[in-house]
């Protein structure tokens, strides 16, 4: 689907008239070659879908912020690893790789 540039008037009002006629907003986007996401805000716009049709929420920022509290025992482990045993690093990797998987979890 090449890019157009911004919707004209006109076709806003196409747009309307292929949605209010039962037409879906991929037919609707297929045969007016444009991209589904601009042609529902615009029916959002309109009053014609609601905001929960998209597929992302963009009020929720938080969820791009990572809070990951430090787990103490994970440090006195890794801290016991490293100052007993600094030959054994294929365990210490294991264990980075387990805290790895670990704060993975909580996203």
């Amino acid at each position: 689907m090449r890019r157009l540039g911004r919707f004209t008037k006109a076709e806003i009002l196409e747009a309307e008239a292929r949605f209010l006629d039962g037409q879906s907003v991929y037919k609707i986007g297929r045969e007016m070659r444009r991209k589904q996401r601009p042609i529902k805000l615009h029916l959002i716009n309109l009053g014609l879908l609601d905001e929960e049709s998209l597929e992302i929420n963009y009020n929720a920022k938080n969820n791009y912020k990572i809070n990951i509290q430090p787990n103490y025992i994970d440090v006195i482990i890794l801290s016991f690893l490293l100052t007993f045993y600094p030959f054994l690093g294929l365990l210490s990797s294991i264990f980075y790789l387990y805290i790895f998987l670990k704060c993975l979890q909580r996203l």
